[in-house]
């Protein structure tokens, strides 16, 4: 059997076994809390790493695979005439993962961290206009390595945003419509701290999450990856006999 057909029989196993993977778990996210636009209350929280703020939130591992990729989010504090005008866009995302610390009676905070990316290219778009009349936007990165974890365990996540020093903005995390297991935490002060506000009901604070999702891969973007690769080796192969 050639080499370049044992190459393609692989390849189709390749894709065989993530389509029947992809089968038992439908949904392209590990985890999911989309934003809030219908309450004008709903805040953006600064995590921006110029001005030393940071917010983070926890989520729980709902499947066996690999989470690939990250999807958030959030508002600038200015409104451009154009959605899609970068001016106040931020240069960079640091991403991190973190484990989940719960010691009773303190509340839950992130524990040691076990992925930090920093991403200087990212894609966004313009997702709507909230209730408060602010543009919200949806961010989105790939992992350079998927990040595994045990399915069932909790996890905490971080997003910054990064600005050159001369020209910094206020960028923020957009709240989630739902909220799930314990408060999203700001550490800002160099102590995590519950997020919590006045939402509806002024005699109760209300426990905040943020809007986020964690991913991953289709069997498309599976599929096309093995492609790439198939038609690289063809390419290697050429260069050599030539």
């Amino acid at each position: 059997m050639s080499r370049r057909m044992l190459v393609v029989l692989s390849l189709c196993l390749f894709f065989a076994v993530a389509q029947t993977a992809w089968a038992h778990d439908p949904d392209p996210w590990k985890w999911q809390q989309l934003p809030n636009m219908d309450d004008p209350a709903a805040t953006d929280w600064s995590s921006t790493i110029p001005l030393g703020t940071i917010v983070a939130d926890d989520w729980m591992c709902e499947h066996p695979h690999p989470a690939t990729d990250i999807h958030w989010w959030g508002s600038l504090p200015y409104e451009p005439d154009d959605p899609t005008d970068p001016l106040y866009q931020p240069i960079a995302f640091q991403i991190t993962i973190y484990g989940y610390v719960h010691e009773p009676p303190d509340p839950s905070m992130p524990g040691p961290i076990l992925l930090q990316e920093y991403h200087d290219y990212y894609q966004w778009w313009g997702y709507g206009i909230d209730a408060g009349g602010d543009w919200v936007y949806d961010y989105c990165i790939f992992l350079d390595e998927p990040f595994e974890q045990i399915p069932g365990e909790l996890y905490f996540l971080s997003i910054e945003a990064d600005y050159p020093a001369a020209n910094v903005y206020n960028w923020g995390w957009h709240e989630a419509i739902t909220h799930n297991f314990d408060d999203a935490v700001d550490g800002s002060t160099g102590i995590w701290l519950p997020i919590e506000a006045w939402r509806g009901d002024p005699e109760e604070l209300q426990s905040l999450d943020m809007a986020f999702e964690v991913s991953i891969p289709e069997p498309g973007t599976i599929a096309l990856f093995g492609l790439g690769l198939l038609g690289l080796g063809a390419r290697l192969r050429r260069r050599k006999q030539s």
